[in-house]
């Protein structure tokens, strides 16, 4: 099981900020996602708007940033909880090591193994792809063919391209809105680097 819930930037609490699904009608596995404020501030991306990835197995290089796992605990009432517990069984409180303690989905959307095996959810969050408005494919260096091995075309990958004729920003807004997203996407950011 994977999948990408865009996800929304609310109010942000002493602790945690509320995080909301974009587009409630089409995902349905959550209504809300608790990330730790201070852990979602310090992204190297912006965090407005995001995809938060969820999975039944590890994400591998599908998130930029992953969390650690969170374990079954129980499944009761068509939701399934998954927390993180310290030793006497409570719930600890989110930090920056533990950003998400607790996520509640709907089961109904789960794999039916991660709930009979009680396996553990895994989640990553990444930068939301910039909108790239262009006059026409050959400005990116597109030549035009659907070959998806072509060298040309992987500046593209993961950027929502509308291509349009009337377009009246320069081509360097163009090209520093590329930039931007290269380095979003392709340089990794440590804390003190």
């Amino acid at each position: 099981m994977f999948i990408k819930v865009a996800m929304s930037k609310g109010r942000k609490g002493r602790r945690v900020t509320t995080c909301r699904p974009t587009d409630q009608q089409s995902t349905r596995i959550l209504s809300d996602f608790y990330p730790d404020a201070n852990w979602l501030e310090d992204r190297p991306f912006d965090t407005g708007e995001f995809p938060l990835h969820v999975s039944g197995a590890p994400l591998g290089d599908e998130a930029a940033v992953k969390l650690p796992p969170l374990p079954y605990i129980e499944t009761k009432s068509g939701f399934t909880r998954f927390e993180i517990q310290d030793s006497k069984g409570n719930r600890i409180g989110t930090s920056i090591e533990h950003p998400v303690t607790q996520l509640v989905l709907r089961t109904s959307e789960l794999d039916p193994a991660i709930i009979d095996e009680k396996l553990p959810i895994y989640l990553g969050v990444s930068p939301a792809a910039p909108l790239v408005i262009v006059d026409g494919p050959e400005e990116l260096g597109i030549n035009g063919d659907d070959d998806p091995d072509d060298e040309d075309d992987v500046i593209t990958q993961g950027v929502e391209i509308i291509i349009q004729g009337d377009d009246t920003r320069s081509d360097q807004d163009i090209a520093n809105e590329f930039l931007t997203y290269f380095l979003r996407m392709h340089v990794e950011f440590h804390s003190g680097s």
